[in-house]
Formats: C-alpha cells, sequence, structure tokens
C-alpha cells in the first residue's frame, strides 16, 4: 500500500473508533449529552454497528463513500468495507471524562468533550468539540470533517 492509501486507513480506523465509542442497550438519545454518551459507550465497547447508528445520515453517507473510495483504490489488496470495519474495531476510543453543550438551538448542539482516563493531572485530558444534529427525535453525531471533505 503507498503511503497515502495507508494513511487514509489509520484516518478511517480512528473516526470508525470513534463512531464506535457512545452505545447501550437501550441508549436515549432524547438530549445531545446522553446521545453522545450512548455512541462514545458503543465505541468503546467495540460495537461498530451500534455506534456507527448514532451517526448522523449525511455523515454515514459520507463514511460509507469513504470506504467505498478506499476500497475502489486497493482492489487487489482484498479490503471489503465489513473487514475493514471489523480490523478498525481493534482501535478503542478513550474514555468520557467529562461533557458539557457549548451552544444547543433545536436542531443542532455543540458539545465540549474531555476525553481521557480521570487521573489528578487534568492535562493527561483532552477536550474537543462535537457537533450534534437532531433527526426526527433522535439526537446523532455529525462529523463536519468527513461532510466537507476536510479529512483526506
Amino acid at each position: 500500500m503507498t503511503r497515502v492509501l495507508m494513511k487514509e486507513h489509520m484516518r478511517l480506523s480512528l473516526l470508525a473508533a470513534v463512531a464506535l465509542a457512545f452505545s447501550c442497550a437501550a441508549p436515549r438519545t432524547d438530549s445531545p449529552e446522553l446521545a453522545y454518551l450512548a455512541f462514545a459507550n458503543a465505541a468503546r465497547r467495540g460495537e461498530i454497528k451500534v455506534a456507527a447508528s448514532h451517526l448522523s445520515s449525511r455523515t454515514q453517507a459520507a463514511l460509507e463513500a469513504r470506504l467505498k473510495g478506499l476500497a475502489l483504490a486497493l482492489p487487489d489488496a482484498g479490503i471489503k468495507e465489513e473487514a475493514f470495519m471489523a480490523l478498525s474495531s481493534g482501535v478503542r476510543a478513550q474514555p468520557v471524562a467529562g461533557l458539557r453543550v457549548v451552544r444547543q438551538d433545536a436542531t443542532q448542539a455543540v458539545l465540549a468533550v474531555k476525553v481521557g482516563e480521570r487521573t489528578e493531572n487534568p492535562a493527561e485530558q483532552v477536550e474537543v468539540e462535537v457537533t450534534m444534529v437532531k433527526e426526527g427525535s433522535r439526537w446523532l453525531l455529525e462529523v463536519p470533517e468527513l461532510l466537507d471533505g476536510g479529512m483526506p
């Protein structure tokens, strides 16, 4: 594999892991915070299909297109979408150490998520912002980098 394709594989693996981080048996998705935690829990448990169900429809479509593109770019490498998802399940998302709403309206919310093990040294944790969108009655994770083509 070329370096570019290897890099793409790693980025998609990490994205798949993030997507896996938020799920429970019967998760509540009536608030952006609970929906994100459901996604994060599924991702941490390696439940790819459950985590993917917590992604917005636009994010799911963009991810599917990327995976198909990768499979087409590497036809002789034998990479299939299912195999790729199974391989990426070995990557685990970081635990959620904190969560707060930065801003929210009726259809979109931005959350500040602190990830990393809970320790006495908060410098070991990283805070990232994630976007949640409301589709029907459910809040779902949207990954703008995938939608904007920002992730090569």
